[in-house]
């Protein structure tokens, strides 16, 4: 396990600083005001992410957790709804056109054809089979392609488009290498439309999860860039690209535990405390050396950014509760639970933005998250600590 984590902490490692690498870049060449387009793509690009997967990954995983034999028939399946549902999640956005900025709409377009293209080699495939070496040999190649076509790309045309365009590009690479040693194991004939209403009816309530849980996480950056403007969206986002290492972090943690969780206790008290102990560390780091970390990375044109620091490091606290809350809830098909608990949580980030940024501003942001994610975490670890007494 020591192996496992540590090889996909080293490909995390590496990924997330080439791509920070290029977002300071970016943020250096092209300014606040691209990297608020930037942001603002992402956050909208994320709602549809999750429309167009409707938790269908973690549905695959929970399933091949229990019987690996349907890996293959799980993959071909999810992958073909996946290929429909983005599909129709193109011609509803092209529709729009009249409503949205065409620069907008490129760079949404373009992460939509290379989320599609990134569950070619889904990280479930091979977790399922702890195949972590695989996952951090697809991640690192993603990353360094990625670093690679960005630093070209923007250098032959200094675009926020030509990012997304690299972004695109990463994950094409690591779909042509990779993705053929799927597709000969893959037998076509066992895709089945006729069942596909079976697992939307459990991936619904984890896609509806997944799609809440995206708003109230997203929700508060789109606000920012209608009532403060794009440049302060890029001041929070500089701050946000630092606190969105904590959940990856949390992720690579969990990509290791989730096999074993749900069939002995002894592992899930493995996992929370080390969720715990990373949390605080991190939050410790983002307390005690703001200033170095905003000016250092940013230059000193996003000192707005360093005021938000403080709220980020409790927002960290608060996250790791939640994840450790929410995580297992699919691994004991506690679905329904999961998807209220969120959308409760939803509701009071949504309202808490909407009060909030207006008076606050940024600050007001963060403390909606904060308060969201609290709550996440105390109805989380009820319906949690009941799965496992039922288990007992």
């Amino acid at each position: 396990m020591k192996r496992a984590l540590s090889s996909l902490f080293l490909a995390e490692a590496l990924s997330r600083a080439l791509s920070f690498f290029i977002i300071i870049y970016v943020s250096r060449v092209l300014g606040a005001t691209e990297l608020g387009y930037w942001s603002y793509a992402l956050a909208i690009n994320a709602f549809l992410i999750i429309a167009t997967n409707l938790g269908l990954d973690v549905y695959a995983m929970v399933e091949a957790t229990k019987d690996i034999a349907k890996r293959e028939k799980l993959y071909i399946n999810t992958i073909t709804i996946k290929m429909l549902l983005t599909f129709v999640a193109l011609g509803l956005l092209w529709s729009l056109y009249n409503l949205i900025e065409i620069k907008v709409l490129l760079l949404i377009t373009t992460l939509l054809v290379a989320d599609l293209l990134s569950s070619i080699t889904p990280v479930w495939y091979y977790q399922v089979a702890e195949d972590f070496k695989t996952i951090a040999t697809i991640k690192i190649t993603q990353a360094i392609s990625y670093f690679l076509l960005a630093i070209l790309l923007l250098w032959w045309q200094k675009s926020i488009i030509m990012l997304a365009v690299a972004y695109l590009g990463a994950y094409l690479v690591s779909m042509l290498i990779y993705g053929r040693a799927i597709f000969k194991r893959i037998d076509f004939s066992s895709i089945e439309p006729h069942h596909w209403h079976k697992i939307l009816k459990v991936s619904l309530y984890l896609g509806g999860a997944l799609f809440l849980n995206q708003i109230y996480t997203n929700t508060d950056k789109i606000m920012i860039a209608h009532m403060l403007g794009v440049t302060y969206n890029g001041y929070y986002e500089a701050g946000y690209k630092l606190y969105a290492f904590v959940p990856v972090i949390f992720s690579i943690i969990w990509t290791v535990f989730a096999p074993k969780v749900a069939k002995e206790k002894i592992y899930f008290t493995k996992f929370a405390v080390l969720i715990v102990s990373t949390a605080l560390f991190i939050a410790a780091i983002f307390y005690i050396k703001k200033e170095f970390l905003i000016i250092k990375l940013y230059g000193t044109s996003f000192i707005p950014t360093v005021e938000l620091m403080n709220y980020f490091a409790l927002s960290i606290a608060a996250l790791g509760l939640s994840y450790i809350a929410t995580s297992p809830l699919a691994l004991f098909e506690k679905n329904k639970e999961w998807f209220w608990i969120v959308f409760c949580s939803f509701l009071l980030n949504i309202s808490l933005n909407y009060l909030l940024i207006p008076t606050m501003q940024l600050k007001g942001a963060v403390l909606a998250t904060v308060a969201a994610e609290s709550m996440t975490a105390l109805l989380g670890l009820k319906i949690l600590y009941k799965a496992y007494k039922e288990r007992e």
